[in-house]
């Protein structure tokens, strides 16, 4: 598997050691299936650099821990991720209306959406989300449950 394979080339304790790798390894982990692993990878870039510098190792550690059922760490974590970029951020934004629709607050959850996808139109499509974006399989479910029972189309 090309992800084993890479995720095999990085030297956790070698010069490769930077918050990039550590994002990219945590990415490998999710790939994976190795959830816990990639929390605590995402964890150790964001101690790098912090969310204001690598945001999307940010918003990877709120996709993992939505993945383990730390739904409130990953609201709170999108939650500070919109209020510092607001517009810029669709992935945080698309995954915060995700989960704010999954807790059952549907108008906040598809304002959101709508948002999100303005901005970005590929998180309306299921393939570029799973194949591309690579999110873990709960968050996808959420969006073709979403996507299911209201009026946003998904393909």
């Amino acid at each position: 598997m090309v992800i084993a394979s890479c995720l095999s080339t990085y030297d956790t304790n070698g010069k490769l050691y930077i918050y990039g790798y550590r994002n990219n390894r945590g990415n490998a982990l999710l790939g994976l299936q190795r959830y816990s692993e990639a929390k605590q990878s995402f964890q150790n870039a964001l101690a790098i650099s912090g969310p204001q510098t690598f945001a999307f190792a940010a918003v990877n550690l709120t996709l993992a821990q939505y993945q383990l059922g730390e739904d409130d760490a990953a609201l709170r974590g999108l939650q500070g991720l919109l209020t510092r970029y607001a517009e810029a951020f669709p992935d945080a934004r698309a995954a915060y209306a995700l989960i704010l629709w999954d807790k059952g607050d549907i108008v906040q959850a598809e304002a959101e959406w709508d948002r999100a996808t303005l901005v970005d139109p590929r998180y309306k499509s299921m393939e570029w989300v799973t194949e591309f974006r690579r999110w873990p399989p709960r968050i996808r479910s959420c969006l073709s449950r979403f996507a299911a029972t209201t009026s946003v189309k998904v393909k």
